[in-house]
């Protein structure tokens, strides 16, 4: 019985795109079905291309988040705290950091920087159908 708040404009093409992947599915049924450790793999192939040292962790997508939200301020504390599902304020400041956010993607080379930006950026299309994914080509570990 898990759910993800998308309620800003930033995440409105994720609707869709998840209406989809749970189609014909039952509750029970996991979403992604990927093998042990291979988003552990893929991170570090990725981390890895964009070199970054150490390479992310799955871990750090749960943080992510609320940096981000945080960072360019699309929710308060409170509503970051409610996306995030923590009941208590020092849950929230583990996983609250806005300033990593803008300290990672300065530490990138500038290559990956410009790369990352335009991939988040071309995301909704790739995901609706409408783009091609970005390549790695030009970055190298």
């Amino acid at each position: 019985d898990e759910s993800l708040i998308l309620d800003l404009d930033k995440h409105q093409f994720l609707a869709p795109v998840l209406a989809q992947l749970v189609a014909g599915r039952r509750a029970s049924d996991p979403l992604f079905d990927l093998p042990p450790g291979q988003l552990t793999k893929t991170l570090a192939r990725c981390g890895s291309l964009l070199g970054l040292k150490p390479p992310p962790l799955p871990y750090q997508l749960r943080h992510s988040g609320p940096s981000i939200d945080f960072a360019d301020q699309s929710r308060d504390l409170v509503g970051i705290k409610r996306r995030g599902r923590w009941r208590s304020d020092s849950s929230l400041r583990r996983y609250e950091k806005g300033a990593q956010v803008t300290k990672q993607l300065r530490a990138l080379p500038a290559s990956a920087q410009t790369f990352v930006v335009r991939a988040a950026a071309s995301l909704p299309g790739v995901l609706g159908g409408r783009l091609r994914p970005l390549t790695l080509s030009g970055l190298s570990p």
